[in-house]
């Protein structure tokens, strides 16, 4: 995130909960995960395949959102075949 202009992290209640400002306005209590509407917690990131960044106006399109943007978290997809690994001590 630190990487996209205008978005900025803040930490609350000890790092409990990862909010962001973006363009000047805090990010509502309504985050995005995978394109649905869920409640904004911390959530373990080893499960996160990319973050989508939308910025201004153009996140009212996608539902309820703040003015200034949305954050949309995508998680990873289950491979097609399944991957083993061995490994000679």
């Amino acid at each position: 995130m630190r990487n996209v202009s205008g978005v900025q992290a803040m930490h609350f209640y000890g790092g409990a909960s990862d909010v962001f400002l973006i363009c000047g306005f805090t990010q509502s209590a309504v985050g995005y995960r995978n394109g649905a509407c869920v409640p904004l917690k911390k959530f373990d990131l080893a499960n996160i395949d990319h973050v989508e960044v939308l910025k201004g106006p153009a996140a009212m399109l996608y539902g309820p959102s703040d003015p200034s943007g949305m954050i949309n978290y995508v998680t990873k997809q289950p491979q097609k075949e399944a991957a083993y690994q061995l490994s000679n001590p």
